[in-house]
């Protein structure tokens, strides 16, 4: 095992600076398609915010309208006790009235409920935005040791922050697995 290190090492130390730059251009190129996918959530999460918003809106309007037809179904208990309103004309009122406000609170609890699932899926957009971010914070920290690597002096520091680099790639690799791409 030592020896395939040894021989590893004596590869990266002949074309040194070849592999450094090879390293930074995947570290780039990761790190750019990783902030890409976070956008990509983020905007997945705007969009369905916005959807969430708007139908909270009109489930609000529709509950507006659904209190309005209730006072006005009282108002009209109040006509009939009053001697306003004849029991067969309140009766047929009321059979409408009742109708209507049962509409009404259907309507209400259908938008409330759509606008609820786009709220859990911006939620869910948002956090799995987060972990691109995370990712992307990552590689940019595993770019700053390999950069670091082409500026030391000592042959052995150069080595460790090189393979301190590419292991930290190789590790982010490997955990983007786990990920939920955008696409």
């Amino acid at each position: 095992m030592q020896k395939i290190i040894q021989q590893m090492v004596e590869k990266v130390r002949k074309d040194f600076d070849l592999w450094v730059a090879t390293l930074m251009g995947l570290v780039s190129v990761s790190t750019a398609f990783f902030v890409f996918c976070a956008a990509m959530w983020g905007s997945t999460a705007v969009a369905n915010y916005s959807k969430a918003n708007t139908q909270l809106n009109e489930a609000n309007t529709t509950y507006l309208e659904y209190n309005n037809a209730f006072i006005q179904d009282g108002l009209r208990e109040l006509r009939l006790i009053n001697g306003g309103l004849t029991e067969a004309a309140a009766e047929a009122e009321t059979e409408a009235a009742n109708l209507e406000i049962q509409e009404l609170l259907n309507e209400y609890n259908e938008l409330a409920d759509k606008s609820e699932e786009h709220l859990q899926t911006a939620d869910m957009a948002n956090s799995e935005g987060d972990k691109f971010q995370l990712i992307a914070v990552l590689l940019a920290t595993t770019l700053f040791l390999a950069s670091m690597s082409l500026s030391a002096k000592k042959e052995n520091t150069k080595m460790i922050f090189f393979f301190l680099a590419a292991g930290f790639f190789l590790l982010i690799l490997l955990s983007s697995v786990f990920l939920k791409f955008p696409f």
